[in-house]
C-alpha cells in the first residue's frame, strides 16, 4: 500500500497529470475491510493531495459486489460523489475467491470460471460501475488447481461481459 503523497509524487515523476485515489468498499460483515469505508477521510484525504501537488486527484472506490448487497451499493453510489467506480468480484456465491481451498475444492474447472464470469456480467449488469477490477482474478489462483488458463473455454461468457462493457 502506498501513501498518498508517494502516489502523487509517482504520478508527477511519471509526467501524468491525472490520478484517481480508489478506497475498498465491502459490504460483507465477515470481510477483513468491511467498516473501513469513511466518505469523510476520503475527501479530506483527495483535498490534501490537491493542495499539495500540481495534480488532478479523482475521487474514486472499489466496490466489492455481492447481490445481497444490492441496496447498500446502490445507497453508497447515491451518497458519495465518486468520479470513477470499479466494481469487483472477491465473492462468488456467497465463497471469497481469496479462500482458494473454500472456493476450488469441489469444483471442476469449467464452474469454478465459469460461476466466477457470470457474476462479473452481473457486476457489469447492475449499471453501477465505471469499470470492473482485476477481470481476471479468477485465473491467478484457478491455475494453481487447473494449470493454465484456457480463455477459449470460456470465449462465449467473456465475449459477453466485454459487449455489455462496450
Amino acid at each position: 500500500t502506498q501513501t498518498i503523497d508517494e502516489l502523487c509524487l509517482s504520478a508527477i515523476e511519471n509526467k501524468i497529470e491525472e490520478i484517481c485515489i480508489t478506497e475498498h468498499i465491502d459490504f460483507n460483515p465477515g470481510d477483513t475491510c468491511y467498516g473501513h469505508f469513511n466518505w469523510e477521510s476520503h475527501i479530506k484525504n483527495i483535498v490534501y493531495a490537491k493542495s499539495k501537488y500540481n495534480l488532478n486527484v479523482k475521487y474514486g472506490a472499489e466496490i466489492d459486489y455481492q447481490p445481497q448487497y444490492y441496496d447498500n451499493i446502490k445507497e453508497i453510489i447515491s451518497s458519495c460523489d465518486f468520479d470513477y467506480i470499479m466494481g469487483s468480484a472477491h465473492y462468488v456465491d456467497d465463497v471469497i475467491v481469496f479462500n482458494h481451498d473454500d472456493y476450488f475444492i469441489n469444483k471442476d474447472m469449467l464452474t469454478a470460471y465459469n460461476r466466477y464470469f457470470e457474476t462479473e456480467l452481473e457486476i457489469i449488469k447492475t449499471g453501477f460501475f465505471d469499470g470492473v477490477s482485476h477481470f481476471d482474478l479468477i485465473k491467478r489462483w484457478g491455475s494453481r488447481f487447473y494449470g493454465s488458463f484456457k480463455p477459449e473455454l470460456f470465449e462465449s461468457i467473456i465475449t459477453e461481459c466485454l459487449k455489455e462493457i462496450i
